[in-house]
């Protein structure tokens, strides 16, 4: 994305399909859930290697880090958003492209009863949503607010910092110098995955 390889994080709030996404998927030989692709995610993460490393590393990391993988997993094309709020799809939509969460469910409610979902296929709206001038000029803006964040941490000791942004104060974001030494990941695995050249 404008020169820059991201990885976004998300959080996905339930799976739904209709009955024409699984016509679609089974003309295409897709399954809606294949209990393999949690192992085959982690195989492809592990032969990600940005610089070489040694098998000391290699044994260290193995030893460092354990993933257990459980469950069967979602298709992309199933998940969906849940939302109780009145806000317009409009100021949904930048959630929903970034995670590409295909289904916007609404929970509409009176007092807390609530009497109706509203289920929206909105991930047939992303291209049209993301060539609008004003979503492409405020997602250059993204790109370039993020680039100078990855410069500052790479020259940063330990490439991390603090950032805080408030609300009541908008155009300013501060960042501050860690004073703690603990990292969130082991040092091997920041030397295998971290480099300069990381976009």
């Amino acid at each position: 994305m404008g020169g820059l390889d991201v990885a976004v994080r998300f959080e996905v709030d339930a799976s739904y399909s209709d009955a024409e996404d699984n016509v679609s998927r089974k003309e295409h030989g897709e399954s809606s859930v294949n209990p393999d692709d949690g192992a085959q995610l982690a195989a492809d993460l592990d032969s990600l290697q940005l610089s070489p490393i040694d098998e000391g590393d290699r044994k260290m990391r193995a030893q460092s880090v354990f993933a257990n993988p459980g469950g069967y997993g979602s298709a992309q094309a199933t998940i969906a958003e849940l939302k109780t709020s009145k806000k317009s799809t409009t100021k949904i939509m930048p959630q929903m492209w970034f995670g590409r969460t295909p289904y916007l469910i609404r929970g509409l409610h009176d007092h807390g009863v609530f009497e109706k979902l509203v289920i929206s296929r909105v991930g047939d709206n992303f291209q049209s949503w993301e060539t609008k001038s004003e979503i492409q000029t405020a997602l250059r803006k993204m790109v370039g607010l993020i680039t100078r964040i990855k410069n500052l941490l790479v020259d940063a000791e330990e490439h991390a910092a603090i950032m805080i942004f408030q609300k009541d104060q908008p155009g300013k974001l501060r960042v501050f110098r860690r004073t703690t030494v603990k990292m969130p990941l082991p040092d091997v695995i920041v030397r295998e995955f971290w480099s300069e050249n990381t976009g």
